[in-house]
């Protein structure tokens, strides 16, 4: 994805398109790009704790499942 692709992301407004300007002034460059790095980062970090929960959740079904297979074995049930 290329530079404006973050606006398409992330949203662009005139406020977007102001800051650009004055930053270009300020840098005396003819045209400056922002790009949405903390929007990348949040997601990144999301994604993470979605696969943390995940793969938590797996761990502990299975030693539940141990748990009670254990449980119905010394029961007899087993």
């Amino acid at each position: 994805m290329g530079p404006r692709g973050s606006a398409l992301i992330c949203g662009y407004t005139s406020y977007h398109g102001l800051l650009e300007s004055c930053l270009a002034d300020l840098k005396k460059k003819e045209v400056l790009t922002l790009f949405c790095v903390l929007q990348s980062i949040v997601h990144w970090e999301l994604r993470s704790f979605v696969h943390f929960i995940n793969l938590f959740l797996h761990l502990l079904t299975e030693k539940i499942n141990l748990f009670f297979s254990v449980v119905l074995t010394l029961a007899g049930m087993g």
